[in-house]
C-alpha cells in the first residue's frame, strides 16, 4: 500500500511565502540559520501535523510557539509574540521541523525531493514576478518587482541582486532566471552606475535588450507600468527604417521615418533607445510600444527615422534621383516606389578609349568610362572627380579584366591608386599621350572615327587587334 506523503516534508519557502508572505518567511529562514530554534517536537494526528518549539528573537527573548500543518499543504502559526498568528517565529519553527524531517530521510528521497522540487510546485505556492516599466529622471527604466500577499506589486525584496539567488523565494525558477539574465545586461554597456535595486534605463542594456525581453515575457514575466506611465507592449516583429517615394505637385517627395505594428509614426511619437539606435519607443494614444530593429542603426538610418522625413526632389532632378542616388537609398533602408513613378534603368559602366592623331606620329589615348541612365549617355574620365554617378567598385572591376599584353600596366594617378590602365607597349606617358619610337610595331590612323589598331604579341609573335 502507498504510504501518505509526509505533510512536513512539504513546507517549503515557497509555501509559507503564500500564508506567512515573503518577508516573514525570509525572516523565518534567517532564524534558523542562526541555530534560534530551540525544544522542538512534532506530532501528527489524521488531520494534521503540529510542531512546537521556542524560538530566541530580539533582545534574546523566548517565545513559545506552535505550527499547525493540515494536509494539502495549508500552514499556520500561534505565538506568544506581539505578532501572535503567522509570524517570523513560526515560520522558523515550521522550516525547522521540515529540516530535520529531510535529514532523518532516506539518501534516495532527500535527492529526489531536492531534483523534483520545482517540478512538484503548484501556481498557488509561486510568488509571480513582474517587470516595472517607469520613468526614472525623464528616461524609461526597467525594475523588479513581485506580487505581495494582498496583490500588489512591490520591489522590496525582489531586487536585481535578490534575483541571483535562487534558494531565496518561491518564485518560479524560469521566470527567475529570465529577469535575472536582464539585469546582468545592465552592465553590459558601461553606462549604468546604480547599485542595489536601481531602476536600469532601457538605454544601458544594449542590443541584446530585446531578446532577453522576450525570454522575460515567454516565462509569464507580467510587464507593470510604474505610475504616470501608460501600459507597455512589447512588440514582436522588428521595426524598420522606411522610405517611400511618390509623385509631388512640383517633382518627387521622399519621405522616411518608423514602420512598426502595422503603421508608419511621426518623428513626434518615436524615441530611439541606444547608441547607435538598437531600438525604439513608441508613444501611441493612451500606449507605449517597445520594439527592436532587426539590426543597429546607421548614422544614415538614424536621420532617415527621425531627422529627414520629407524631401522635395525639383522636376528637373528627378532623373539624376532615381538613377543616381535611388540605388545607395536601397543600400541604406528600404524603399518603397509608388506605382505611377518611372525609374529608368541604370545600365552597368562601360570603359571607353578615345584615340586622337596628332601632327608628328603622336597618339592621344583617353581612357574612362560611359554611364547609360535611361536614354541619356554620361561620360566620365578615368579619375575619380566626385560625382555621383559613377560606381567606384564596378569601375575598378572593369579595368581588372583589361588584358594585360601587349601593354604595359602604369597607375591610373596618385588619386585613384586602387586602378591600374594599360598603356601602348612602345612607351611613352601615363596612358594619355603616346608618340611612336623606332622598332614600335606598325600602324595607320584611319579616315573615320573608329581607331583600329593592331600590336604583335611579344611572347607568341600573332598580331593582336584593339578595336575601340
Amino acid at each position: 500500500m502507498t504510504q501518505p506523503i509526509d505533510p512536513v516534508l512539504a513546507v517549503t519557502p515557497a509555501l509559507l511565502a503564500v500564508t506567512f508572505g515573503h518577508a516573514t518567511t525570509t525572516a523565518g529562514e534567517t532564524y534558523l540559520n542562526e541555530g534560534r530554534v530551540e525544544a522542538l517536537m512534532v506530532a501528527s494526528s489524521g488531520e494534521a501535523t503540529v510542531v512546537q518549539a521556542a524560538v530566541v528573537g530580539s533582545h534574546k527573548r523566548r517565545y513559545e510557539t506552535v505550527v499547525t500543518i493540515r494536509p494539502g499543504g495549508g500552514v499556520t502559526s500561534r505565538c506568544t509574540c506581539p505578532v501572535r498568528i503567522n509570524c517570523k517565529h513560526g515560520a522558523a519553527a515550521a522550516l525547522a521541523a521540515n529540516a530535520k524531517r529531510r535529514t532523518a530521510a532516506p539518501t534516495w528521497r532527500r535527492t529526489l525531493e531536492e531534483l523534483t522540487s520545482p517540478a512538484r510546485r503548484s501556481k498557488s505556492e509561486l510568488t509571480p514576478l513582474g517587470l516595472l516599466v517607469a520613468d526614472h529622471y525623464g528616461a524609461l527604466a526597467l525594475l523588479p518587482v513581485q506580487r505581495s500577499a494582498r496583490g500588489k506589486w512591490v520591489k522590496a525584496g525582489a531586487s536585481w541582486d535578490d534575483l541571483r539567488e535562487a534558494w531565496r523565494s518561491g518564485w518560479d525558477d524560469r521566470q527567475r532566471q529570465s529577469v535575472d539574465s536582464l539585469g546582468r545586461l545592465r552592465f553590459s554597456t558601461g553606462n549604468f552606475y546604480g547599485y542595489g535595486n536601481q531602476p536600469a534605463p532601457l538605454a544601458t542594456f544594449g542590443p541584446q535588450l530585446w531578446s532577453a525581453l522576450k525570454r522575460v515575457v515567454d516565462t509569464g514575466v507580467e510587464i507593470v507600468s510604474g505610475r504616470d506611465t501608460p501600459p507597455v507592449r512589447i512588440l514582436d516583429d522588428p521595426v524598420e527604417v522606411v522610405a517611400q517615394v511618390s509623385t509631388g505637385p512640383e517633382g518627387l517627395e521622399l519621405r522616411s521615418g518608423v514602420r512598426a505594428d502595422g503603421r508608419d509614426w511621426e518623428r513626434r511619437e518615436v524615441t530611439l533607445v541606444g547608441g547607435p539606435a538598437h531600438g525604439v519607443i513608441l508613444e501611441s494614444d493612451g500606449e507605449l510600444l517597445l520594439g527592436a530593429f532587426a539590426e543597429p542603426l546607421s548614422p544614415s538610418q538614424e536621420k532617415l527615422a527621425t531627422r529627414h522625413q520629407r524631401i522635395d526632389i525639383p522636376t528637373a532632378d528627378t532623373t539624376q534621383f532615381l538613377a543616381v542616388f535611388l540605388p545607395p537609398l536601397r543600400r541604406t533602408a528600404r524603399v518603397v516606389v509608388d506605382d505611377d513613378v518611372y525609374v529608368p534603368e541604370v545600365h552597368p559602366p562601360l570603359v571607353t578609349l578615345e584615340v586622337r592623331y596628332e601632327p608628328g606620329h603622336v597618339t592621344d589615348l583617353t581612357w574612362g568610362f560611359r554611364y547609360r541612365i535611361g536614354g541619356d549617355v554620361i561620360d566620365v574620365g578615368a579619375e575619380p572627380d566626385g560625382s555621383a554617378v559613377r560606381d567606384a567598385q564596378s569601375e575598378a572591376e572593369l579595368v581588372g579584366l583589361l588584358p594585360r599584353q601587349p601593354w604595359a600596366v602604369v597607375e591610373a594617378g596618385p588619386s585613384s591608386p586602387a586602378c591600374r590602365w594599360p598603356r601602348a607597349a612602345w612607351g611613352c606617358c601615363r596612358s594619355r599621350r603616346c608618340s611612336r619610337p623606332r622598332g614600335s610595331p606598325s600602324w595607320r590612323p584611319p579616315t573615320g572615327s573608329t581607331c583600329r589598331s593592331s600590336a604583335t604579341d611579344p611572347t607568341t609573335g600573332t598580331p593582336r587587334p584593339r578595336r575601340r
